[in-house]
């Protein structure tokens, strides 16, 4: 197969991939903005107004917008880790066939997942916007801090899509990690707040070094560290080599799993 056709193949499932998930909801895409909308309003509500949770120095009214820059990245990895532990077993069509490349159902799945992230990054574009914030800064910051993130998650989701087709119990992991992934991490709370002696399970968290830069940039709310950057580049690069290593390893045995 040629790469022309693998890239067609791939925006092709994954649009499918968008299509299905609201296939026969009256409001169909839309639910892309309700659902952040809906959780960020809940979030906002607990932390912000019944806890007066505040960002360090910044108002009350600016935690809302901090906060959500934090969960569009949240809510995009738990998607992707859900969907991957189940995409070889809910693709067993794709699998049995000799031909089919499977490494586009991967970076398909990984796609439309994008599609949902762009959006938070833009409703969070949106409120910077109407609350007279600097929209460039945080497009800048998206652009500096969203390529290793790719990098990264698409490593993890090679990992977890390989995984996940041996091991079908990732899918219920995934469902209960969410949680903690979200109280692991400096999404809800500064950096700050974590005792020294627990800071290096927060960073092991994928999602919280790339919050802690985006933030840094964009509302100058945390401290950017060229060092933690680089390092953040460089892991995610391995893992990317490392997961794709292990899914082509482990491809062989699919048909038989599924």
């Amino acid at each position: 197969m040629s790469s022309t056709n693998v890239k067609d193949l791939v925006f092709q499932i994954a649009k499918r991939n968008i299509y299905l998930k609201y296939k026969g909801s009256i409001l169909g895409v839309f639910w892309s903005f309700l659902n952040p909308l809906f959780l960020l309003a809940v979030y906002t509500f607990i932390f912000g107004f019944a806890f007066k949770t505040k960002w360090g120095g910044e108002s009350l009214a600016s935690y809302p917008i901090i906060l959500f820059s934090g969960l569009i990245f949240h809510f995009f990895i738990i998607e992707l880790l859900s969907s991957s532990s189940q995409l070889i077993s809910g693709n067993a069509n794709y699998v049995k066939k000799v031909v089919f490349p499977l490494e586009v159902l991967v970076i398909s799945n990984f796609l439309s997942q994008i599609f949902n992230l762009l959006i938070g990054a833009a409703l969070l574009s949106i409120a910077v916007l109407v609350t007279g914030g600097n929209i460039f800064k945080v497009i800048f910051a998206l652009v500096i801090v969203l390529p290793p993130f790719m990098i990264l998650t698409l490593g993890i989701s090679y990992l977890f899509s390989s995984l996940g087709a041996f091991i079908k119990d990732i899918t219920h992991v995934v469902n209960l990690a969410s949680t903690l992934f979200l109280f692991v991490s400096p999404i809800l709370f500064p950096m700050s707040v974590f005792p020294d002696v627990v800071k290096w399970i927060v960073y092991l968290n994928p999602v919280s070094l790339v919050v802690i830069e985006y933030r840094a940039i964009a509302f100058h709310v945390e401290s950017f560290s060229v060092y933690g950057y680089a390092a953040y580049c460089t892991a995610a690069f391995v893992i990317f080599l490392l997961g794709r290593w292990v899914f082509n390893r482990l491809s062989r045995g699919f048909a038989d799993v599924v």
